[in-house]
């Protein structure tokens, strides 16, 4: 028995799986990996889905749809930025959640726009935040990352001494970050993000 098949709901009904190209009102997604199960139902908001430091991630979550049927999103900020320009921030939320249900939003080296409204909006309607972090953006972070990072419920630090320097940058938010060992995989710390969500 696979024990990450615990992790997903029930199957949804067919009838009100969004399908592809949702609704003609709706944001342009990257990339979507459909699935019938309710949880974990993953949008990943990144500045580009081409980026070198996303393409990891990518891998792995393709992995996981093939493998365990996971249900991801991806919107670009050129998307969000299109989308927003004639609608609010709030509307595009309502908006996601007609297309796609999701239960976690994943911030990956996410800058702009609405970076510091976003989160609290989607934990208005009981969507978990997920910032990812790395030295990168650590070393370069906007003060709209920065408050992406105050923002979210739960901060993904890449490395085990970046995931120290934040929960003492950050007191009030839960710091998730890999074993010292070494063993974890990157499919393994999203799987054990998702349980912890």
């Amino acid at each position: 028995m696979n024990p990450f098949k615990s992790l997903f709901g029930q199957s949804l009904d067919p009838l009100s799986q969004p399908a592809e190209p949702f609704s003609p009102n709706s944001p342009s997604y990257a990339w979507t990996f459909q699935s019938p199960y309710q949880r974990p139902r993953i949008l990943i908001l990144v500045s580009s889905a081409k980026a070198n430091s996303f393409q990891a991630f990518y891998n792995v979550l393709k992995q996981l749809h093939s493998a365990e049927s996971l249900a991801c999103f991806c919107l670009e900020s050129t998307a969000i930025q299109q989308w927003t320009a004639s609608r609010s921030a709030a509307a595009l939320v309502e908006q996601i959640i007609a297309d796609i249900q999701p239960t976690i939003a994943l911030f990956i080296a996410y800058d702009q726009p609405h970076s510091e409204t976003l989160p609290a909006l989607f934990k208005a309607q009981n969507i978990a935040t997920v910032c990812h972090v790395d030295e990168s953006l650590m070393a370069t972070a906007t003060q709209a990352q920065t408050g992406l990072l105050a923002s979210c419920d739960l901060l993904y630090a890449a490395t085990a001494p970046l995931g120290d320097r934040l929960s003492t940058q950050f007191p009030d938010r839960t710091v998730f970050y890999p074993q010292l060992s070494g063993t974890t995989t990157l499919e393994t710390q999203i799987k054990e993000l998702i349980a912890m969500v």
